[in-house]
Parts: structure tokens; sequence; C-alpha cells
């Protein structure tokens, strides 16, 4: 059940073992290191090959509290035009890095996002990284001190929570226009905002799966195993793992009680049945009749989302 229908004793329960959970949680320096690395081989790329004006490292990697084997690298660059953008993020798949990297244009970042990248990005310079940056991205033994750690990684995980929540109501947003668009244009166009649906949709669910992930990796600390299927069609399509996390967040744990309820995983679900078969040509003009569909209970979808999100966020801010 999620945090509002669960008494203060058990909440209380989860807050205790949910603290213990953080505080005894170890920083990987050796992981840190070479992630730091990878992120060094990175900015050489974006700045001899590319022209780049500015390479910069954010989030996790920086905090390092919530950095661990699954984390992305986060990374800023200033100074390339959206074609050049587009090259490089293309280019460093052929990088062979250990770590995935999540490049981001300063000149598309706006809101709460600028302002940490401009508090807290670390720069890294043109002649490759110097000692003092090594010295100021290693762990120091602060990191030992028990409330100091769980102060800031909780403060991590609610931060980075509330960005995905406002990511997927922008997505959402989106949806709804194309709506209006779809009723008020002519049938002339209504191929095309039916695509345009689809796409929006399939980002609405990425974003939800994202910040399952997120919260299975930094509360729970436990990432899905893929080996339960929900039903056949999950088995038949390889899903085993996206249904897993969504019913892993819809399930009381000794650390935190459900995020979801059982009827919005329902619907989550749904909206990823859809999703899996974007891709298929065979179906694609049957999907995007579909698209108006789904979409006219996106609206729904996202309140549900949103109010147990919110919950379970002053949940842990409580902790």
């Amino acid at each position: 059940m999620t945090a509002d229908k669960m008494s203060p004793s058990e909440l209380a329960k989860c807050r205790e073992n949910l603290r213990r959970h953080w505080e005894t949680r170890k920083v990987d320096k050796e992981l840190v290191q070479r992630a730091w690395t990878d992120a060094q081989r990175v900015a050489a790329v974006l700045y001899q090959k590319y022209g780049a004006s500015k390479v910069a490292v954010f989030g996790s990697l920086i905090d390092q509290v919530l950095f661990d084997e699954h984390s992305d690298i986060d990374m800023v660059v200033w100074g390339l035009p959206d074609d050049k953008f587009d090259d490089a993020e293309l280019a460093l798949h052929n990088l062979c890095l250990k770590f995935r990297i999540e490049l981001k244009n300063i000149d598309f970042i706006k809101g709460s996002l600028l302002e940490r990248i401009q508090q807290k990005a670390q720069q890294l310079s043109k002649g490759g990284m110097d000692v003092h940056t090594i010295e100021s991205c290693t762990v120091d033994t602060e990191f030992n001190e028990r409330e100091k750690h769980f102060i800031l990684y909780k403060k991590n995980i609610v931060q980075r929570l509330i960005d995905a929540l406002q990511t997927i109501q922008q997505t959402t947003a989106k949806i709804t226009k194309a709506l209006h668009d779809l009723d008020d244009d002519t049938p002339n166009y209504r191929e095309y905002i039916e695509k345009a649906i689809s796409c929006y949709l399939m980002k609405l669910y990425q974003g939800i799966e994202k910040l399952f992930h997120r919260i299975a990796r930094n509360v729970d600390m436990s990432l899905p195993s893929g080996a339960e299927f929900i039903d056949e069609r999950a088995q038949e399509l390889g899903l085993e793992w996206t249904y897993e996390l969504i019913s892993q967040m819809g399930k009381n744990r000794k650390e935190r009680p459900a995020v979801i309820s059982s009827d919005t995983s329902q619907k989550i679900i749904r909206l990823l049945k859809y999703c899996t078969n974007i891709d298929d040509p065979k179906d694609h003009e049957s999907l995007y009749n579909e698209a108006e569909r789904h979409a006219r209970q996106v609206g729904n979808l996202y309140k549900c989302v949103s109010e147990e999100l919110e919950t379970f966020i002053n949940f842990l801010n409580e902790t």
C-alpha cells in the first residue's frame, strides 16, 4: 500500500530501515575515478574534434553518494551548434567507454537544472584533468560521517525524483496540446499529429520507467532480476525486466511503502503494451489510430502518478 494508506507505526519502521540502508551505503572510490577518466576522454573529443568552448560534469558524479555501477555520467557542453552536437553524440558511442554518457547542450537547458549546473558543474580543462580536479573529485573522509552522508544522499534522491516528475509533466502537456491540435485541425494533418502523439506516448512511458529505475537503484538498492513474468505477453515480448520493475514499485518493502497503487500500475502497463508495438512496421497504421485513445487517458494517468509520487517524496523527506 502507498504511504498515505499505512499506519504511523508502519511508516516509522520503514523510515528506520531506510535510514540505516542509506547510512551504511559506501562510495566506491575506484569506480568514481574510472568514471572521471571516461569523462576526461569525452571532454578531449569534444574540445579537439568538435571545437567545444567548455565541457563540464554535473549530477551524481559530482555528488558521488549516488554514483554506482549503473550510473550515467552527466555532462554538458558549450559552443556546439545543433549539427555538431548531434555528430558528437554519435561519436561518443565509438569510444568504448565503461559508462554511458548523458550529454546535454547548454543552449537547451532551462529552469532548476540550469541553476544546478551553474552552481555545481565542474569544468574539465582542455589540457586534461589537472591535480586540483582529481583532488576535488576524490571522496574525502567526511563521507564516512553517517549523518552527513545520509542528508546528502536523501537530498540528491529527492531532487532527482522531482526533476523526473517535471519531465513527465512536460511530456503530458505536449500530449494535451497535440490532442487540441487534433480536435482543431483538418483531416489532412491528422496522420502527422497521431504520429507525434505516438512519439510523445513513448517518451512519457520512458520518463516513468526512468523514475522507477532511480527508485529501484537508490532507495531499494535492488534492480529486478527479470526472472518473474507478470503474463505470457511480457515473456513473449522480452519485457520481463520492465514488468518486474513496475511490479516492484507497487509492493511494500521493509525500507519503504509502495510507490504506486495497483490501479496506477495497471494504467502504466497498458501504456507500456501500446509503446512496445510502436516500432513494429506492420502495425503502424493501427497504432497511430490507437494513439488518440491512449492519449486521452494520459491526463488521468499523470494525475495518479504525480499524486502518488508526491506522497512518496513526502515520505522520503520525512525520513
